[in-house]
């Protein structure tokens, strides 16, 4: 079989279509080899968490029963031609060769599962200084932001430093200018280099180059929404104008761009247009927009809400929160059922039901949603569907949360997983609901989540931050 996971917003993902998958000699070879899917990841994360490379477009080449031989990324025609040939060939003349690659495969998932969690240790806020230093050590002091290129943005990391510092003693004031420094720097940098569209409004996804000069021009719902809150953030620490409005031109681009009036949702991304990118303002005023992603996700789009809910007080936009609640109320209806779990998506039904991150996020939406409007029933049904979590995705054998209710297919699918970002989003859930209750038993299973994960947290550079953020409501508060 051959699994192409691919993106909607992704340049690659179409030129790959385009090239590789138009190529006659590449189609005849599929069509005689392989039984070929294609999957939208931004749809099936579950498939993609499984199957993923690190990239996309990924082209996996697996077994009849879906093990994974050999993955890669994006590849020209010739060069999949090759690998196309070469593992047909294997699998007709040399089945060793495909057991042992299917082996190395398991044996590195096995490996990472068996130190996923270290016995010696348990989730304490002393890891969230550890943390800190690993972003600090990370950072690029030339050009802003953390690691090199390709360059992203890092959101959790900004957050932390943000948050961290908002929390901070006096008399740690030295180490928290550290702090605010590096998370000024990087904002700094991606509004003034590259990553900022002046004309639209709204951010790029990520830079090709390290001093992000060199945008991939795709913008994605989720990451405008991190950004508005990341800025409005900055603006409130720093008092610089500069970030306001950053904020407020991305708040503008999500509504003119990927806000849909007829339902009060929004679309989950708009693809990449180099052509529309290299006009003037007026010139795309008149020019076509780059096509959007009507799709309603569920993390997305609560991720909007949020970001509105929070930056209506701060922008003096008070019909912002009202836009917020019923976005989420439309997302309640379609995504949510009362008596359990909610669906990733809506495409006219809902689709995949019970990931783990989705609920996270929408039980995040319902707390702001009820600190916003003073609604008790927003409460109610974060705290309905934080016991439907425990009831359906905890494991009573082994720290940690299940990413799905339930196994959702065949392969790598068939059985239950545990996943770093939705255990320490959910973390961040529970912890603010123990806030929100004043139930401690919330706090403690916060610590349950990121307590399957003890054995990996110091090992992932800046992208431990999410755990960091986990750790800080699990034991902070606020």
């Amino acid at each position: 079989m051959l699994l192409v996971l691919e993106q909607f917003w992704c340049g690659l993902s179409r030129l790959l279509y385009v090239t590789s998958w138009n190529d006659s000699n590449v189609a005849e070879l599929v069509n005689g080899s392989y039984i070929p899917v294609r999957v939208d990841a931004d749809r099936r994360p579950d498939v993609d968490h499984r199957y993923a490379v690190g990239s996309w477009p990924a082209v996996v080449f697996l077994t009849p029963d879906l093990k994974p031989i050999l993955g890669t990324g994006f590849v020209p025609p010739d060069v999949l031609l090759d690998a196309l040939g070469s593992i047909a060939a294997m699998y007709r003349d040399n089945q060793a060769e495909i057991t042992a690659r299917v082996a190395a495969v398991e044996e590195q998932a096995e490996l990472y599962e068996s130190a996923r969690i270290d016995a010696s240790r348990s989730p304490s806020p002393w890891m969230t200084g550890r943390i800190l230093d690993m972003i600090s050590d990370t950072a690029d002091t030339d050009f802003g932001g953390f690691g090199q290129a390709p360059k992203f943005p890092h959101f959790d990391a900004l957050e932390l430093l943000l948050e961290v510092h908002q929390r901070a003693a006096q008399e740690k004031l030295q180490q928290q200018k550290k702090l605010i420094g590096l998370a000024v720097s990087a904002l700094d940098a991606m509004m003034q280099n590259g990553l900022y569209d002046w004309e639209d409004g709204g951010f790029f996804r990520c830079s090709d180059e390290a001093d992000w000069s060199s945008p991939r021009l795709e913008k994605l719902l989720s990451d405008q929404s991190r950004h508005v809150h990341l800025f409005l953030l900055a603006h409130e620490i720093s008092g610089d104008v500069e970030y306001r409005e950053a904020a407020e031109g991305t708040v503008d681009y999500m509504f003119r761009m990927l806000h849909d009036p007829a339902s009060g949702c929004f679309h989950s991304s708009q693809a990449a247009d180099p052509e529309y990118y290299q006009m003037s303002r007026g010139e795309r005023e008149k020019a076509a927009r780059p096509a959007a992603d009507s799709t309603t996700m569920a993390e997305s789009q609560c991720r909007a809400v949020r970001a509105l809910l929070y930056a209506a007080p701060r922008l003096g936009q008070s019909a912002l929160a009202g836009q917020a609640l019923r976005a989420l109320d439309v997302l309640l209806e379609r995504l949510c059922p009362d008596d359990g779990l909610a669906f990733h998506y809506w495409d006219g039904a809902p689709r995949v039901r019970g990931l783990l991150a989705d609920q996270a996020e929408i039980g995040l939406a319902l707390l702001d949603a009820a600190a916003a409007s003073g609604g008790g029933h927003y409460a109610g049904r974060a705290l309905a569907l934080a016991v439907r979590v425990n009831e359906l995705l905890f494991d009573p054998r082994q720290a940690g949360y299940f990413d799905a209710a339930d196994p959702l297919g065949l392969g790598l699918l068939g059985g239950r997983s545990k996943s770093f970002d939705g255990n320490t989003g959910l973390a961040v859930f529970f912890g603010r609901l123990a806030d929100a209750t004043g139930d401690e038993k919330w706090r403690a299973r916060a610590v349950t989540a990121l307590a399957g994960f003890t054995g990996v947290w110091d090992r992932l550079g800046v992208s431990s931050a999410k755990y960091g953020l986990g750790l800080l409501h699990a034991f902070g508060g606020g």
